[in-house]
């Protein structure tokens, strides 16, 4: 059955086992991130990737709750137990910024 839109058909079926290779497949050993708007989408797709390429520290950041993301990143960890951050924060708010740029330097 043909699709409704022939320009579909053009289209190749690819299915990727990791969301971002470029991370992901480099070596981040011993390297700390921080990932803005880890709660969901890109940030947390982002977050993941680096904890499977190994980075020591990875620091997420969102107004939301962290916890599930935390556990994602720990499953996916390559290394045996990399140091996760967790910040509530609202990237918008200058005094938000500010009050978890203190709580990173303690």
């Amino acid at each position: 059955m043909a699709h409704p839109d022939p320009a579909a058909e053009n289209f190749t079926s690819t299915t990727h086992h990791v969301t971002y290779p470029a991370i992901a497949k480099s070596d981040q050993h011993g390297r700390a991130v921080l990932i803005t708007g880890a709660s969901q989408g890109i940030g947390r797709a982002t977050a993941i990737s680096f904890a499977s390429a190994g980075a020591a520290t990875i620091i997420i950041a969102a107004r939301s709750n962290l916890d599930e993301v935390e556990k994602e990143i720990r499953s996916a960890a390559c290394i045996s137990s990399p140091m996760v951050v967790k910040l509530q924060l609202d990237v918008s708010s200058e005094s938000s910024v500010a009050d978890a740029a203190k709580l990173v330097e303690e």
